[in-house]
């Protein structure tokens, strides 16, 4: 089951965004549920057990859609975000909170879809994919889209989860092998990042959860560009 949530405090956009999105996911033919909630804070109280994508209004009448999205990401960090809004500064504050593209109002089904789409496909792709981490005495089936970041530690090499750390002796270029069609990046000799979780980027690091990882200078230029792709215009 694909579950979708429509945070927006104006009905006509409500109804807007969920024709839109009927549309899109009733050509992948899989089962799907729409919930539509009027403010942040209805959300939160209620928030369902699991969520693949959220389309969350910024610009809201008590709690914004910005502090929405704070409060979500201290329990939910899988769940994909998409901000609606009128204005373009809010962009940057997006980032902080993993937020993956922007709609900006009036939506127009041709923007929609072209933004959406590929955010859906990629949601219902990942689910099914998986990479074994062998160890000495073991062999973990790990889900793609909960791999963090990968990190060499001696002649070991750590995979940390959004649940646990992997300890495997496979060498960080055969893991990266096995990743190469997703969003991963090898932004220095010791460490692979999933650019999906990477919640802020200064001159010389990235922020993935509470862990600063320092970028190869020499990397810096290709990380940002690999990031633009996955944020979109």
């Amino acid at each position: 089951m694909f579950t979708c949530v429509i945070c927006e405090d104006e009905e006509v956009q409500r109804d807007k965004i969920n024709k839109y999105v009927r549309m899109l996911l009733g050509e992948t033919h899989i089962a799907y549920e729409i919930l539509e909630f009027e403010s942040g804070e209805q959300l939160l109280n209620i928030y369902p057990s699991r969520v693949d994508i959220i389309f969350l209004d910024i610009k809201m009448k008590k709690l914004s859609g910005m502090d929405t999205a704070k409060k979500i990401r201290t329990f939910d960090t899988e769940a994909e975000i998409i901000f609606i809004t009128g204005l373009s500064q809010f962009m940057q504050q997006g980032y902080e909170v993993n937020a993956r593209r922007y709609l900006t109002k009036p939506i127009k089904y041709e923007v929609f879809m072209q933004q959406v789409r590929p955010c859906i496909e990629a949601i219902i792709n990942r689910q099914e994919k998986y990479i074994w981490v062998r160890s000495l005495h073991s062999a973990y089936r790990v889900r793609v889209d909960a791999i963090l970041y990968a990190e060499t530690y001696g002649r070991q090499v750590n995979i940390y989860t959004t649940h646990q750390v992997y300890p495997t002796y496979m060498q960080i270029s055969l893991i990266e092998k096995e990743l190469k069609e997703e969003n991963f990046f090898r932004c220095q000799k010791s460490c692979l990042i999933n650019l999906s979780y990477v919640e802020g980027i200064t001159k010389d690091s990235v922020f993935i959860k509470d862990k600063e990882i320092p970028v190869s200078r020499l990397k810096m230029q290709a990380l940002k560009k690999e990031l633009a792709k996955i944020i979109g215009e």
